[in-house]
């Protein structure tokens, strides 16, 4: 993930889903500015663990409710 990328935040985020432009990326977080959601022409921080590359957002998504959607 780079500056300029377009990403999604996950949408167990309170923010999410919500395809954002990365405007900084640092070792944990990211700012963007979103281009949709609740927080759209916000700029806003996320951690990476929750900012996903538009072409791997569904597959992650998948993942995330399959290990825990049974707890």
């Amino acid at each position: 993930m780079k500056v300029g990328d377009l990403v999604k935040l996950a949408g167990w985020c309170k923010s999410g889903p919500a395809v954002m432009h990365v405007l900084h990326v640092d070792d944990f977080h990211i700012t963007a500015i979103a281009l949709q959601g609740p927080t759209m022409g916000k700029t806003i921080r996320a951690a990476k663990s929750n900012v996903f590359a538009l072409v791997d957002y569904d597959k992650a998504m998948e993942r995330h409710y399959e290990k825990y959607e049974n707890r």
